[in-house]
């Protein structure tokens, strides 16, 4: 059964989000297509024997080629599962009214929009899902589509991959805990203005918190920032590798950051971002409610 997995965005988010989907679920990479216009959909941002289909601006400025690249991908792939990820009908609406095809079925990967923002833009009629699986609680009208559109609603809590840091990477670690010095990490994949508003947050709080961290930031945007007691670590990925090790988190309220912060909320510092159709906002103040430990139905 070859599986499509949609995941279009230009960030690393849902890279992350998606190939930490395929890999809880034990799919073979050699069964998935990964459908992607993101930078990152290369190893080691994903598994090596996954088939990327690159989403160039040519196929996704017109809706009707679009469509017609679709319905050729999933016949010559003989697609039998397609999987949407964060968006129901697509980032343009792409996958609205799509054509009946035997035997495929789709499932949806859901997280928080902005769903007045994204249902006003983009939705009219989504593929109806044989399994929506809840990657973070949801509420209001986005709940409300996704009971009338699913067949099987399936609570998710994604388990990222293991990752171990370098022995270098460790004795580092030690050393500056030898010292004395707090470690404080500030992660952020991009854009290069938001890493640089993050690393003066940081450094405001260690401020009036009367502190002097050693700054250790991790991020694949370039900068232009003041790194006296900082190390900028570009090759640490996946970032949670470093949690254990630092007494301060530092990010912007992305959903795999929230997700793989869960156990380490005592020392977690966050503060949302504006996203089109991501609500970093809401998912903020439902940390802050506590509303992610909750075994309830909004999950």
């Amino acid at each position: 059964m070859m599986h499509l997995f949609y995941a279009a965005g230009g960030g690393l988010g849902h890279i992350s989000r998606t190939t930490a989907f395929i890999q809880q679920l034990d799919l073979n990479p050699r069964k998935v297509c990964l459908l992607s216009n993101s930078t990152y959909a290369i190893v080691p941002f994903i598994p090596k024997d996954i088939q990327v289909i690159p989403l160039v601006p040519e196929i996704i400025r017109d809706n009707r080629v679009y469509r017609e690249f679709l319905l050729r991908l999933i016949s010559e792939w003989n697609i039998q599962k397609v999987y949407l990820d964060a968006f129901p009908a697509g980032l343009m609406g792409e996958w609205n009214d799509f054509p009946p095809i035997n035997q495929v079925e789709f499932c949806y990967l859901a997280r928080i929009l902005k769903w007045e923002v994204y249902e006003k833009q983009c939705l009219r009629r989504a593929p109806h899902f044989e399994n929506t699986y809840l990657l973070e609680p949801i509420t209001g009208e986005q709940r409300h589509f996704i009971e009338e559109n699913s067949r099987f609603i399936i609570p998710f809590t994604l388990d990222y991959p293991k990752s171990d840091l370098t022995a270098a990477k460790v004795q580092r670690l030690k050393s500056l805990k030898k010292e004395g010095r707090e470690t404080w990490l500030i992660i952020h994949s991009e854009p290069e203005e938001e890493v640089e508003e993050l690393f003066h947050y940081a450094q405001e709080t260690a401020r009036i918190q009367g502190k002097k961290p050693y700054f250790i930031l991790s991020s694949q945007s370039h900068h232009s920032l003041d790194t006296t007691h900082t190390e900028v670590w570009e090759d640490i990925y996946p970032a949670y590798a470093l949690f254990p090790w630092v007494d301060r988190i530092v990010s912007a309220c992305g959903f795999n950051t929230i997700q793989q912060t869960r156990l380490f909320r005592d020392k977690h510092i966050f503060i949302p971002f504006h996203r089109k159709y991501d609500d970093q906002f809401l998912r903020a103040r439902l940390v802050r409610e506590n509303y992610y430990n909750l075994k309830d139905n909004l999950y």
